[in-house]
């Protein structure tokens, strides 16, 4: 019996071979990291923790720990004979808080804690403060000057005062790193390893498997979709923090475009 030769030829989509099966290559690439964004955006859960819940937990912190100017200190003056003058010298000070009391209660609000400086008008005017507080020792000198100023006191050297205020220290310079840092490790752990193992166990894989789809387009795609995800929520996450009006819209137009990753979304989020 004469034998015959069988040659068993794969499709021309996974040998790669001519321009054609590149393009069909790169096709099935796009579409299958399409496929994994939309079931990411089907699951509502997922959205809520991603991008509304990391906006929300910025924009609540950031008003909570926002810049504020220094809170002033409280002090007591006790009443008496010369309480009032005091009481308005040290009003004048834009770091005191003054307050009347009386003698017995002055000292208990000072043993409490309830005030860092229990000034007792004379003459001689009494300090009476805690040295191991600091505040405390700021009050003592803050209410030495004022009541020296407003005594008549001229102070022979003028002196300035500069305010310096340096970028970066803020509560939400801190915070909006640490959201993006937490986005990166959630997307590292979670996009593509629980992606692939709930595949696995829905038996989607073996389907895959069948078709003429590399692994390694498979595995790529995952990791195309998972870090699409992460620069809309990077975004998003900048879009949150940005004082600038126009920053804001620019990034939050980045967030609902398809190419995300297109390099007028990249610098605009870069120039918040």
């Amino acid at each position: 019996m004469p034998e015959m030769e069988v040659s068993v030829r794969r499709p021309v989509a996974a040998t790669g071979g001519g321009g054609g099966a590149a393009a069909l290559r790169l096709r099935a690439l796009r579409e299958r990291t399409a496929c994994r964004m939309r079931e990411f955006v089907r699951e509502p859960e997922a959205l809520f923790w991603v991008f509304i819940f990391p906006v929300l937990l910025a924009v609540v912190l950031g008003f909570a720990f926002r810049e504020k100017p220094p809170d002033r200190i409280p002090v007591g003056v006790v009443s008496g004979p010369g309480s009032e003058a005091a009481l308005a010298a040290l009003s004048r000070s834009p770091v005191l808080l003054p307050r009347a009391f009386a003698p017995q209660a002055g000292r208990e609000a000072l043993r409490t804690g309830k005030i860092s400086l229990l000034v007792e008008p004379g003459p001689p005017v009494v300090f009476r403060f805690d040295e191991t507080r600091p505040d405390s020792r700021i009050a003592r000198l803050e209410a030495g000057d004022a009541v020296q100023r407003a005594a008549g006191r001229k102070d022979p050297l003028p002196v300035r005062a500069e305010r310096v205020t340096e970028k970066g220290s803020r509560y939400i310079d801190f915070l909006v790193p640490g959201l993006l840092g937490m986005n990166l490790m959630g997307t590292g752990i979670w996009s593509l390893a629980f992606s692939i193992t709930s595949a696995r166990s829905r038996r989607l894989l073996k389907r895959l498997v069948a078709t003429p789809m590399r692994r390694s387009d498979y595995l790529l795609s995952q990791i195309l979709g998972g870090w699409s995800s992460c620069c809309r929520r990077s975004c998003c996450s900048w879009a949150s923090a940005a004082s600038p009006s126009a920053c804001r819209s620019a990034a939050r137009s980045c967030c609902s475009s398809a190419s995300v990753w297109s390099p007028r979304c990249l610098s605009a989020a870069w120039g918040c």
